[in-house]
């Protein structure tokens, strides 16, 4: 009996660490001004909001990266009161200010949020946003803020994790 009972275990053990390093796929995360600018520093990128009206499914913005994975310390998901399921990120030090001086240069202005080429959030900068933390919310579930966040930190440096 217990030479059966050993290797079911460790065939289920081998599918898990098969599941988990597939939902672990690391993801490409980006914040890059939306412009208006036609031209060789622009790009046209898909829309991924679900809610968003056809005529808006896709967004200009500036090929520049501001923001990118290697400023960014950890990526986690919660429950906000008021937004729903929310993936919260903790920037480097380094980061931390990059973040502040863009959002100080951003204030009036769409500064996008591109995840594997698709922009997930253009939120209107209203104040710069200081203190090394950030929140993408928008319709999903926890499951789903919980599988971002986790693939944001697969793509993080592993020195940063």
């Amino acid at each position: 009996m217990k030479r059966l009972i050993v290797p079911s275990v460790l065939i289920l053990v081998g599918m898990a660490f098969c599941v988990a390093a597939e939902e672990l796929e690391a993801v490409t995360l980006r914040f890059s001004q939306v412009t208006e600018v036609e031209g060789g520093s622009s790009e046209v990128l898909p829309y991924a909001d679900p809610y968003v009206e056809p005529e808006f499914s896709s967004i200009k913005v500036e090929k520049v990266s501001l923001i990118d994975s290697s400023d960014i310390k950890s990526a986690y998901a919660f429950a906000d009161a008021v937004m729903g399921p929310t993936v919260g990120l903790d920037f480097t030090e380094l980061g931390a200010k990059k973040f502040a001086e863009v959002t100080k240069r951003s204030i009036g202005k769409r500064l996008a949020i591109i995840i594997d080429g698709k922009v997930i959030s253009a939120p209107n900068i209203k104040d710069q946003i200081t203190g090394g933390k950030a929140v993408i919310s928008g319709k999903f579930s926890m499951d789903d803020a919980d599988a971002l966040a986790r693939k944001i930190n697969a793509g993080l440096p592993k020195t940063q994790l």
